[in-house]
Order: structure tokens, then sequence, then C-alpha cells
């Protein structure tokens, strides 16, 4: 499920950015934990979304481990960077 939701985060990105390439607005991400049933949201600039996948994070709802993230190595049990945790903090 979780490879689903990356695909649908990615095609949200794609759409944001014929939208408006320069938004610096939170747009809505989908959790990509792969829980069964998971509908959590993630409201993220385009800025961070891009530097998340371009560290090969996946997109966790707070409190939510990845299942089986293609995305394991290089972060924490939640799957998410102290850093981009500390800019996911901030928004």
């Amino acid at each position: 499920m979780s490879n689903l939701h990356g695909e649908v985060n990615r095609r949200i990105r794609g759409l944001a950015a014929e939208v408006d390439p320069q938004d610096d607005s939170s747009w809505e991400f989908v959790c990509e934990c792969g829980e069964q049933g998971c509908t959590e949201r993630l409201g993220l600039p385009l800025a961070l979304y891009d530097d998340l996948k371009n560290a090969h994070v996946a997109l966790l709802a707070p409190g939510h481990p990845p299942r089986r993230s293609p995305f394991g190595h290089g972060t924490n049990r939640s799957g998410i960077r102290p850093s981009h945790r500390r800019a996911l903090r901030g928004r």
C-alpha cells in the first residue's frame, strides 16, 4: 500500500507543479506508512516534499512507523531524519 501512496504523492506533486511551480503554500499528501486503512494526511510545502523525497524519506504521519518502506536507509524508526522532523514540526 505504501507504494501506491507514494505514487499518489508523486502525482499530487506533479499536479501542484502544473498549477503553480513556485507555490509555497502547503499541499496535502498521504501517509506512506503502508498500514491497511490509513487515511492520515500531511500538509507540506512543495519545497519540503521535494527535500524529503530527494533524501529518500517516506512521508509518515506522526507516530506512524513504516511498514515495509523502500526508504529504510539513513532514517530513524519513524522514517524521518531528525533534521527533517524539526522542519516538519516548524510547519
